[in-house]
């Protein structure tokens, strides 16, 4: 059962590597990672896209919050669960 864990990032480059870090030493391995990049101007997409975690990036062109961007994320999902 495929698992797709979505992650809306704004301005998040601080924490987004560890995050990130986390989700790759987790046990099970049959998820997807969507991040979908919410208009952030840190370093947030570049960690992103350097990730080889990330499946999949939903760029934004404007900011519109978090239950726009988690929506985004739904739209890109092609897991059985999503987190």
């Amino acid at each position: 059962m495929k698992i797709s864990v979505i992650i809306p990032a704004y301005n998040q480059g601080q924490y987004f590597q560890e995050c990130l870090d986390n989700l790759a030493d987790q046990t099970y391995k049959d998820f997807e990672v969507i991040v979908v990049d919410d208009k952030s101007i840190d370093n947030s997409l570049e960690i992103a896209k350097n990730n080889s975690i990330v499946s999949k990036i939903v760029e934004l062109p404007e900011n519109k919050g978090i239950p726009n961007a988690f929506n985004k994320g739904l739209e890109a999902a092609d897991g059985e669960f999503i987190v």
